[in-house]
């Protein structure tokens, strides 16, 4: 990547203007981020970025400057170095080193969910290391069984959407091995850089590629003979795309489509059930949050669902960041949220819910949830703005043991305290408890609230 230096053609203004752009979108993103009790901005989790591809295609430059943008613009971000040179492990070329590294690796993203970064750039992820592993398989190194025993670890869900967005910087073995020798004092190749090899890995990025490309969010640069400024620029528009929409994009329905919902209580007629959930996969889109929460002819479904036990039901305590929220210090009956990008797929409902309790409830699997009704809400503007989709999640008695009187803390900070109680002791939660709950407890459970 040779870089563009401007002159006296004007180039170097036009180069600064579109600095400036990129600046001024940063601080334009950062100012929409909320504010929770002091003025620390925050996310609900980091945005995680890898960087992967061909050695000596432009990842470290790439990080770097994204990096220095950031931060400049008050943003916090985590970079994760790439792990292969602090293993220990001297065998390279062996599959326990790639397993080693990427297990490091691994451990780094898990502990960064729990601090307060805004990004966490990632120096060769899960993706590159399931590049490795092609790579393996080619050169005879692994089993096949051996690697869809590893690639399936590295690549499922729970694991995977840790990674909201992947550079994928190849560049041909020529140009990757003259960068690897400018400056230095031999031209001998190495073990990895060496034509051959370089070629086997360009092969294993495109082949994981196309394998992978409904699982990651993936942005192909060849740096081959690409301009630096130019290349620089490009990420940091598709970073702060990424963060924009990772942030901000939630799923609505219009209005008009499912003007048969009442104004508020609980639906619990199957054909108006069926309606709303076809509205859904037909119409539905993806739109910025500001613009959902302010207009009154957009509705946003929202999946939720209460948890049954032997006659019982879980209550969750909602202690939220921000004591403003309505739901701070609330009794629920419920555990769910919006339906968000990283949702998309064939069933955008389940995949919230099950992320959602996740999240909120370190559910993973969640035993066969039924939809059993819709709950709407019209007391304030902003409720009406939202359906509850409302399923019920029947508990055996290990799961329930484990959650019962538990707190279950959010990597940002929120957390759920749940109580299993039944019909008789529900009166004493009441006068703390939401609206949708009391909708569902009166009309679905006909419980006294």
């Amino acid at each position: 990547m040779a870089a563009s230096m401007g002159g006296a053609d004007g180039s170097g203004r036009d180069s600064d203007a579109r600095i400036e752009h990129v600046e001024a979108r940063a601080r334009e993103l950062y100012n929409r981020l909320p504010t929770y009790q002091t003025t620390i901005r925050t996310t609900r989790r980091p945005f995680f970025v890898e960087f992967a591809g061909t050695p000596k295609a432009g990842k470290t430059a790439g990080m770097e400057a994204l990096d220095r943008l950031l931060r400049r613009n008050d943003f916090r971000v985590r970079m994760i170095s790439e792990r292969a040179g602090a293993s220990p492990l001297r065998a390279k070329h062996h599959v326990f080193f790639n397993i080693s590294t990427v297990s490091d690796t691994i451990s780094r993203i898990l502990e960064s969910l729990d601090r307060n970064d805004h990004f966490v750039f990632i120096d060769r992820g899960l993706f590159d290391s399931l590049c490795w592993l092609d790579w393996f398989l080619t050169a005879g190194r692994i089993t096949a069984d051996e690697y869809a025993a590893v690639s399936g670890f590295l690549r499922i869900p729970r694991l995977r959407r840790l990674t909201d967005l992947v550079f994928v910087l190849t560049a041909d073995p020529e140009t990757a091995l003259e960068r690897e020798v400018s400056g230095q004092l031999t031209r001998r190749p190495g073990g990895i850089m060496n034509p051959t090899t370089l070629s086997q890995l360009n092969r294993s990025v495109s082949n994981v590629r196309r394998l992978y490309a409904n699982e990651f969010l993936f942005v192909d640069i060849d740096t081959t003979h690409a301009d630096l400024s130019g290349t620089l620029e490009r990420m940091a528009h598709r970073t702060l795309d990424g963060l924009e929409q990772f942030l901000d994009f939630v799923f609505v329905v219009r209005r008009q489509d499912v003007g048969y919902l009442p104004d508020a209580g609980f639906v619990a007629d199957p054909q108006i059930i069926d309606q709303f959930l076809a509205a859904i996969r037909s119409s539905g889109r993806f739109v910025d949050r500001r613009i959902a929460e302010a207009d009154h002819e957009l509705v946003q479904p929202v999946p939720i669902a209460y948890f049954w036990h032997e006659g019982r039901l879980f209550l969750l305590r909602r202690s939220e960041l921000d004591v403003q929220n309505p739901m701070h210090e609330k009794w629920t009956v419920w555990a769910g949220g919006h339906i968000r990008r990283e949702d998309e797929g064939e069933d955008l409902v389940q995949a919230a819910l099950e992320r959602e309790t996740e999240e909120e409830l370190y559910l993973r699997n969640v035993p066969d949830p039924r939809v059993v009704g819709l709950v709407l809400d019209n007391s304030r503007p902003r409720s009406r703005l939202h359906v509850g989709v409302v399923h019920r999640v029947d508990l055996d008695q290990s799961v329930a043991r484990a959650m019962e009187r538990r707190r279950f803390t959010e990597p940002n900070g929120r957390s759920l305290t749940l109580e299993l109680v039944g019909p008789d002791q529900i009166g004493r939660y009441a006068d703390e408890m939401e609206a949708w709950s009391r909708a569902i407890l009166k009309s679905h459970l006909r419980w006294p609230c």
